[in-house]
């Protein structure tokens, strides 16, 4: 990650530690920065970040941690280094610089306003509990995958923060769902079978392309 100039690193460690009897699964992630030497460009300094919780906080306090890597830098420019690097690593979508930003409420009802009989998916309020503002949720049954982004809109900073979890169940019996979360893309294929009187030896295939994750 990084450039060829700072590179960079970024790894996200799952563990569990025993205090006092109790078991707690922990979630760590860590950055590595390596930024120039502004008087002498052949040394570098190489620092490390990192950022442990449970599981169950981790999400909660990540944006936090993200806002502290983005203060990192040298006086020749390594806040882009930083920012560019924590984009990729993050999956974080930055505007062109000529878009002029929303008002929260204008952002929730654009959101909201994508909900149409044509669509695979919806988006809704959040409840109680899910600590989003917004959620959207996408069900695909042919191929036993079932996805939900959960939103936390953020006026004071123009920023939509996300968590992306899924489940996937693709065993004949529905016995063996897996449960995974974050930036995750991917694509998802499915095939059928047809028949007609065109087919090839009384039958063809076809893809059909599912909404990614």
């Amino acid at each position: 990650m990084g450039s060829d100039d700072a590179p960079a690193l970024a790894q996200r460690l799952a563990f569990s530690a025993t205090v006092n009897g109790t078991r707690h699964d922990l979630v760590q992630t860590q950055a590595y920065l390596s930024l120039p030497d502004i008087d002498n460009p052949a040394h570098r300094a190489v620092i490390r970040l990192a950022l442990t919780a449970t599981e169950a906080q981790h999400h909660d306090v990540l944006g936090e941690f993200q806002d502290l890597i983005r203060t990192v830098h040298s006086e020749t420019g390594g806040a882009k280094i930083a920012m560019g690097f924590l984009s990729k690593w993050t999956g974080t979508k930055v505007p062109d610089g000529r878009v002029t930003p929303k008002a929260a409420a204008e952002v929730r009802g654009a959101l909201l306003a994508l909900n149409n009989a044509d669509v695979p998916y919806s988006v809704r309020e959040g409840e109680q509990g899910e600590k989003a503002d917004l959620v959207a949720e996408c069900h695909i049954k042919q191929v036993g995958v079932r996805l939900k982004t959960s939103m936390r809109l953020v006026p004071e900073k123009h920023e939509v923060r996300v968590l992306h979890e899924r489940w996937e169940n693709r065993s004949a019996d529905y016995a063996n769902e897996q449960y995974g979360r974050g930036h995750a893309p991917a694509v998802f294929t499915q095939r059928e079978t047809v028949t007609g009187p065109t087919a090839v030896n009384n039958g063809s295939s076809r893809s059909v392309l599912t909404p990614g994750r």
